[in-house]
């Protein structure tokens, strides 16, 4: 793993260090959720695709967020199909 500095202001390193004691979590390991989170929105917006405005507005950020997606696509044809298998 590679290491990258960068230099906070006194208020961002406190909300930083607030949030890390109040979550458990390390102040690295916010930043670099916080880090990922923003390259993939990027990456997005410079793919240019025409379906890349719709994931962004509609909160797409991460592949956690493609899966639930996805998951609830599954789930919403489940029941669909079980509601038309169950008609005479």
């Amino acid at each position: 793993m590679s290491m990258l500095t960068l230099r906070l202001d006194a208020q961002l390193d406190a909300q930083l260090a607030s949030l890390a004691a109040q979550t458990g979590t390390s102040k690295s390991e916010l930043a670099r959720q916080a880090l990922q989170a923003h390259v993939f929105k990027l990456q997005w917006e410079a793919a240019a695709t025409p379906l890349a405005p719709h994931f962004l507005a509609a909160g797409v950020y991460s592949d956690e967020d493609v899966m639930k997606l996805c998951d609830a696509y599954r789930q919403e044809r489940r029941e669909i199909n079980r509601s038309h298998s169950s008609k005479p």
